[in-house]
């Protein structure tokens, strides 16, 4: 790839999906490429391309998004080459497009990573696609775990929807919300008895609803 493919990427990504602040703010809208249609499509589908030849994973998330099933051979290819945030999107545009459990230990493995919280946030949020007891078993950890509040807050909500409880959003259940709040919000500080507790208890209350099924 040349310099002139970056600035090309770079270019088209900002005109149709917004800066790279919008996008992680406000979430990736996909309506632009998705109502395309004929040359327009194939047009846009040959940038998201280059953008996913480029390790982009933004690229990865739109083409999952419109559909393109012949990305998933390139989708791999980058797979193996990222980590962090854009492996888990790769990871799960892979999935959502072509069914494959196979994906949940790249996924765990950023869950369990000393990384940036916002890497194992990112995971435990798409955890919910991936049905599968290593999947429920490394979100349970998580909920006890993980010293960040996001993190328990999502694997926790995560956890809900594999067990079709709803609403699946933890902060609609008082309980298990008061016990993942309890302690400090910052990553990586530490815990103490009392909270390590709260947590230990909110992975069981979960886990009652995964009783019978194999973790």
């Amino acid at each position: 790839m040349t310099d002139g493919d970056r600035k090309l990427w770079r270019e088209w990504k900002e005109a149709t999906f917004g800066s790279d602040f919008m996008i992680w703010h406000d979430g990736l809208g996909t309506d632009g490429v998705t109502r395309l249609r004929g040359d327009a499509r194939d047009e846009a589908i040959g940038m998201l391309l280059l953008g996913l030849r480029l390790g982009d994973s933004v690229a990865a998330q739109a083409l999952e998004a419109m559909g393109v099933r012949d990305a998933v051979a390139e989708m791999r290819v980058q797979l193996d080459r990222a980590t962090g945030v854009p492996l888990v999107r790769i990871a799960h545009s892979i999935h959502r497009l072509t069914p494959d459990l196979s994906l949940v230990p790249r996924i765990v493995e950023v869950l369990e990573s000393a990384g940036s919280w916002s890497n194992r946030m990112d995971a435990a949020m798409v955890l919910r696609d991936f049905d599968s007891p290593e999947s429920v078993a490394a979100l349970l950890r998580a909920v006890r775990e993980d010293h960040d509040y996001l993190v328990r807050y999502h694997a926790s909500s995560s956890l809900l929807a594999l067990a079709v409880i709803e609403p699946a959003d933890v902060a609609e259940h008082p309980e298990i919300f008061k016990l993942i709040c309890s302690g400090s919000e910052r990553d990586g500080e530490p815990r103490d008895a009392a909270e390590a507790a709260d947590h230990a208890r909110a992975a069981e209350l979960l886990a009652q609803h995964f009783e019978g099924r194999p973790l």
